[in-house]
């Protein structure tokens, strides 16, 4: 997040500086803004979709392993629950 903030600001620090360093008319001056904000537009966009690739991959991973943990948790409980012997089965045998 921090580096594309630190793109944004380079874009506007070297946007004012094309601005005062070359002069041209309006028309023309119009015409590069809108060529240089369309093509800096398109690489926030690009770096956003990659930011929101990460994001969802690490949900995605998160996710499996809370899923892994949770099956893991269940079959040692089902494990447990399978080699305990009721009270009842051990002591009514012997009468």
């Amino acid at each position: 997040m921090k580096q594309l903030f630190s793109f944004l600001a380079g874009v506007i620090v070297g946007g004012v500086a094309a601005l005062l360093l070359a002069p041209m008319s309006g028309e023309d001056l119009r015409r590069q803004i809108q060529e240089e904000a369309n093509t800096e537009l398109k690489k926030v966009d690009a770096e956003w979709r990659k930011i929101m690739q990460q994001v969802n991959q690490t949900v995605e991973d998160t996710q499996a392993e809370l899923r892994a943990y949770i099956e893991r948790a269940q079959a040692d409980e089902s494990e447990e629950a399978d080699d305990e012997v009721p009270a009842e089965a051990t002591s009514g045998d012997s009468a």
